[in-house]
């Protein structure tokens, strides 16, 4: 990637090509080392005489020694929100945000030979400006005697959705598909997934759906209708809210500004793929792979029903991206949709009737032979609790029980 020849310009000599997808995680691989430098200056800085609590997670509480530093040292005290080379560093004061901003400059400039951009780095005072960060306007307020930062979509990301959302209208517009339904649902989900960590998500939403609704009531007049049974991804992510129902290809439209802020949580470096603890802080957080739900939205099986369009969508976050025989987690291109009593049977693409498994526990559940049951049973190596939950299937769909 970084020797792909660009037209009219060659093969580059340095650096990465702008907007490549290599460039995040080259990011991340060289800005790494900066990550721990700020941790090291207060975060987890140590002290050798204190008093160790431990809170409800297991890790160590540190609120006593973060006071104790303030009151004994002359340390200052930030913290870093960083998106591969774009960043922010939070401190207490203006003289301390001083101090830290040519500290970093120097720092990386001497240890990683990189200088910073002068145009867009900057100190801001969010008490009396605001500060822009990854599509999000960033501002203090005074509330109940204490400054309580707020946080809103930038103009430049609330056009940037609305184009989007009048874009996915207009594909249904031109092909009023279960797929074009769909990715409009994918793109309004997908929004409101990235923007519900600023604190005022919703008056921004409430916003944008006053800027399309008429745009989308023009293109889609003819095609919307206000009967129709919301599917159970609806009705179970947007539970509460009374908003009028609209339909098109019997596929209810998300309600653009039923979105809440959602509280986000620093990362740590304890989250990780490659370790088994790393893993289940992973799972514990996001519980679902919100990736493959969008993949899901926005590619439906090629002439399917509406009904198994939705609730393969809605089963998969039932089962939290998990098989229901194995337990592990599901992937794209080894994830398949099983019908519990099959098709060719009177069975129907109800939700009851559906279960998310592997592609191996798919072949398993459906094999005849006993070489082709036996080469599934190496690879899935189910252990008995597992191997009746196969059973199971397999009564269902009218095959015989596995003996082991």
């Amino acid at each position: 990637m970084l020797k792909a020849e660009i037209e009219n310009v060659g093969k580059p000599t340095k650096g990465t090509p702008q907007g490549g997808i290599l460039s995040p995680l080259l990011s991340n691989v060289v800005l790494n080392e900066l990550d721990w430098w700020i941790d090291s200056q207060w975060k987890s800085f140590d002290i050798t005489e204190r008093n160790v609590v431990i809170a409800e997670d297991g890790h160590e509480h540190r609120g006593n020694i973060y006071k104790k530093l303030r009151s004994s040292t002359d340390l200052k005290e930030m913290h870093i929100i960083r998106y591969a080379d774009d960043f922010k560093i939070l401190c207490r004061t203006q003289e301390d945000s001083i101090k830290t901003f040519e500290a970093v400059k120097d720092w990386l400039n001497k240890r990683l030979s990189l200088e910073v951009n002068e145009e867009k780095s900057q100190i801001v005072d969010i008490r009396t400006k605001s500060s822009e960060f990854l599509g999000l306007r960033i501002k203090a307020r005074i509330k109940s005697g204490k400054w309580v930062t707020h946080s809103n979509m930038t103009k430049q990301a609330k056009e940037k959705a609305i184009d989007k959302i009048r874009e996915a209208v207009t594909k249904i517009k031109e092909s009023p598909t279960t797929q074009a339904v769909m990715r409009y649902n994918a793109t309004i989900l997908g929004l409101q997934e990235y923007y519900d960590m600023a604190t005022n998500v919703n008056l921004d939403f409430s916003e944008i759906e006053y800027k399309v609704l008429q745009f989308r009531h023009n293109r889609l007049k003819s095609l919307m209708s206000e009967k129709g049974k919301p599917g159970k991804t609806y009705t179970t992510r947007y539970k509460g809210y009374n908003f009028k129902k609209q339909f098109v290809n019997g596929i209810c439209l998300y309600p653009i500004p039923a979105v809440i802020n959602r509280t986000t949580t620093g990362f740590t470096q304890s989250i990780c793929n490659y370790t088994e603890e790393g893993r289940s802080n992973i799972h514990e957080r996001l519980k679902i792979n919100t990736d493959i739900l969008h993949y899901l939205m926005e590619n439906p099986p090629q002439n399917c029903s509406t009904e198994l369009a939705d609730n393969r969508i809605s089963l998969y976050s039932a089962q939290w991206g998990k098989c229901f025989v194995t337990g592990e987690s599901l992937v794209i291109g080894e994830m398949e949709i099983h019908h519990k009593k099959p098709k060719e049977h009177g069975g129907t693409d109800e939700y009851k009737n559906l279960v998310w498994v592997t592609g191996s526990v798919h072949k398993l559940v459906h094999a005849i032979s006993e070489d082709i049951i036996d080469k599934y049973l190496q690879m899935v190596k189910p252990n008995k609790e597992q191997l009746e939950k196969v059973n199971k299937l397999r009564e269902q769909a009218g095959s015989c029980v596995i003996e082991q």
